[in-house]
């Protein structure tokens, strides 16, 4: 069993969004340092059956979740405030430097910093659920 917070696959269905893409993203996530990483996979699809293709069931579906989510902008910050299926309401920053993130959070009040990934903490809630 893969560590997901160290490597996952995630099929990511769009219902509603406010970028131009495509309805399927399929991200093989490999994270190396923090919640950063690389994506040796990173497509768009028009259908499921395309990603099924892509797939040729070499990979099962483990488990599933749904996010409902808004981004802004603030100086050179993507702030993405998302509820999360099974957790609290997070909010996750993407920022250039740990410097502009860090300015950010000691603007703010943080309850906690998570230092997982959300297939992680949502596999660990499921768990639990079972």
């Amino acid at each position: 069993m893969l560590d997901l917070d160290k490597e996952y696959m995630r099929l990511r269905v769009y219902e509603k969004t406010n970028w131009n893409q495509k309805k399927y993203l399929l991200v093989h996530k490999v994270i190396s340092q923090g919640l950063t990483g690389t994506l040796p996979i990173k497509k768009y699809f028009d259908s499921l059956q395309q990603v099924e293709q892509e797939l040729q069931d070499t990979y099962v579906c483990v488990f599933s979740f749904y996010r409902t989510g808004w981004e802004y902008v603030l100086n050179d910050n993507h702030i993405f405030v998302e509820d999360i299926q099974y957790l609290a309401p997070t909010l996750e920053v993407v920022a250039p430097h740990k410097e502009s993130i860090n300015s950010l959070f000691s603007k703010i009040s943080i309850d906690q910093a998570i230092e997982h990934s959300v297939p992680y903490l949502v596999k660990q809630q499921i768990i639990g659920y079972l």
